[in-house]
């Protein structure tokens, strides 16, 4: 039993890192885009309310173009956030994992309420994230930029209290010193 223990807090311990900075600097790519198009339609037809000339062509090759980069953003976006849903669910499934394994071994009273101390860290980061990422789906590419670094802070602080809490279940004190991982 010890060997498959060590395999699967081993397996755990392996960076999940489903999700690339390629998807995250992708979206920005694709946000800023969006943006600066839409300020060149907006200054097209505020060249024309202002009394100057309509120039028809222009103006709807502006719109076509917010329409292509506001298509590119939504999908470049969509993939942003399918990665770290992914990357999200592969760590929540560790925290089931933790508690299993703290379950099977004897740990001491002390070692038990530490590490139910960072299960309860670790289980708050995963709702934490998971908000975070839910809410990207929908922001704007005014705001993507922002937001995305809110995720990325989350899905660090995530990762700092997964890794936290297998480290507090390998060093936890045991009542039988051969139950080891």
């Amino acid at each position: 039993m010890s060997r498959s223990i060590n395999f699967m807090l081993a397996s755990a311990l392996v960076s999940t890192g489903a999700c690339t900075n390629d998807s995250a600097e992708q979206a920005d790519r694709a946000a800023h885009d969006l943006v600066e198009r839409d300020q060149q339609l907006h200054a097209a037809q505020t060249r024309v309310d202002e009394g100057g000339s309509p120039d028809h062509a222009r103006i709807a090759d502006h719109e076509d173009a917010v329409v292509h980069a506001a298509d590119a953003f939504a999908l470049r976006r969509s993939a942003r956030v399918q990665g770290l849903a992914a990357e999200h669910g592969v760590i929540a499934t560790q925290a089931g994992l933790v508690q299993s394994l703290s379950d099977a071994l004897p740990l001491t009273d002390i070692g038990r309420s530490e590490l139910t101390e960072k299960l309860t860290v670790f289980r708050l980061r995963l709702a934490d994230s998971a908000h975070a990422i839910e809410a990207l789906q929908a922001v704007p590419a005014t705001q993507f930029a922002e937001r995305d670094d809110a995720v990325s802070k989350a899905m660090t602080r995530l990762e700092d209290a997964r890794t936290s809490t297998w480290k507090a279940l390998a060093e936890a004190p045991r009542l039988d010193r051969s139950a080891s991982l």
